[in-house]
């Protein structure tokens, strides 16, 4: 029975990630618009697949792994927009099925936590201007694993995931000191967690 739940519960999530990253392409195409911003992060990876440095051959306020994604991306497509939207959307859906598990562990209700990862594309049509390549959903996707690995009481994973997001946005630096204090102050001194948030910032 146990087995069978938790395969219930994994395929339950693959399928929302799906459907919400299968619904951004959907809105993509038809709401969402191409942004002139866009192109910065695939500059900046073009540009380091040609022995650029972030922060020094490119004027910026991403962090370094934003350039080092857009590099692989280039790298593997011919296309590069193209597939840097294909991957936007998994991301999207990424972010949908962490918000759906999130809700669902601490409500318990599965029709809450639908309601919230619907409640995403929603914004996503509202604000068709946010949903465009960027490191803000790149550390979203971070900061989204971080709040299972919370709910999972995951401490060490959480300080982990929030502290690589940092490398994406710079900003989301405060929210990881803050994250390891809370681990290591409130919650019995849980020493793993702060080593691996120091080690990550």
């Amino acid at each position: 029975g146990e087995f069978l739940r938790r395969k219930w519960n994994a395929g339950l999530l693959l399928l929302v990630g799906i459907l919400t990253a299968a619904s951004a392409y959907w809105l993509w195409g038809r709401i969402v618009k191409w942004a002139p911003s866009e192109g910065a992060s695939l500059l900046g990876g073009w540009m380091m697949l040609r022995s650029g440095v972030p922060l020094r051959s490119m004027e910026t306020v991403a962090g370094p792994a934003t350039y080092c994604l857009s590099a692989a991306i280039i790298a593997v497509s011919d296309n590069w927009y193209r597939a840097a939207r294909m991957f936007l959307c998994l991301e999207i859906g990424t972010v949908g099925a962490c918000i759906f598990f999130v809700v669902r562990k601490l409500s318990g209700c599965v029709l809450w936590a639908a309601g919230s990862a619907v409640a995403l594309l929603g914004c996503c049509s509202l604000l068709p201007t946010a949903v465009s390549i960027s490191h803000r959903w790149d550390s979203a996707v971070l900061t989204a694993l971080a709040s299972c690995f919370i709910a999972c009481e995951c401490p060490g994973a959480a300080c982990a995931t929030c502290t690589l997001a940092c490398w994406f946005t710079p900003t989301l630096v405060p929210l990881a000191i803050l994250l390891t204090l809370y681990y290591v102050v409130a919650r019995e001194l849980r020493w793993h967690a702060l080593v691996v948030g120091v080690i990550g910032l």
